[in-house]
């Protein structure tokens, strides 16, 4: 009877030792188990929203030169679009037209709003393209785009406009920069050097 006691007892001891110790592995195992793995769609929306954000400034800028395409496109004549048309002269037209809007913008800040028609706004205005134009592309095609931009023109603006393109490309031809280019033209157009309308007259 002690012994079989004393064998039960044996026999529990080993019991608990092995519950014990398989409490303790699963303890342990836990504590170093990796953590759950995202589902493949999660990380696949996940790594196509990231890879996509750094580009998004691209895509802006790629819409709003876009934008400007058209936007030149639509105010061009016809003798300019048939220069133009893509895909010859397409992408200089569009640096021409950089050059156009460069123009007027420095008209614009330098010379009074009346004066952008007709006046010494416009005749700067004139003279500074063919400036930039015959800088930046040479003398014959600043020539052949300020011609064909003036083909559907007529009377006096027609005739003051062509003048003083002619002009603008002779002070690029004198001028060390575009810089120089501009003063120039600025001054002329302040000391009446520059062709204008007044009083239904070319002046």
């Amino acid at each position: 009877m002690l012994i079989e006691s004393s064998r039960e007892a044996t026999i529990r001891q080993r019991n608990s030792a092995a519950t014990t110790n398989s409490a303790s592995k699963h303890q342990h195992d836990s504590e170093f188990r990796p953590p759950p793995t995202k589902s493949l769609r999660s990380s696949s929306a996940t790594d196509t929203a990231d890879s996509s954000a750094p580009h998004a400034p691209n895509r802006i800028a790629f819409a709003q030169r876009n934008s400007a395409v058209k936007n030149k496109w639509k105010h061009m004549n016809l003798a300019e679009k048939s220069w133009c048309k893509p895909p010859s002269r397409w992408k200089l037209c569009i640096r021409i037209g950089e050059t156009q809007s460069a123009a007027l913008g420095m008209a614009e800040w330098h010379f009074p709003s009346a004066s952008l028609t007709d006046g010494r706004g416009d005749a700067f205005r004139h003279c500074y393209w063919n400036v930039l134009m015959t800088k930046r592309f040479g003398y014959s095609k600043a020539a052949e785009v300020a011609t064909r931009h003036e083909a559907y023109s007529s009377g006096l603006p027609k005739v003051m406009d062509l003048r003083n393109n002619f002009i603008g490309r002779a002070v690029a031809g004198q001028s060390a920069n575009e810089v120089r280019g501009r003063d120039e033209c600025t001054s002329r157009a302040n000391t009446g050097r520059l062709w204008i309308i007044q009083n239904g007259a070319l002046v």
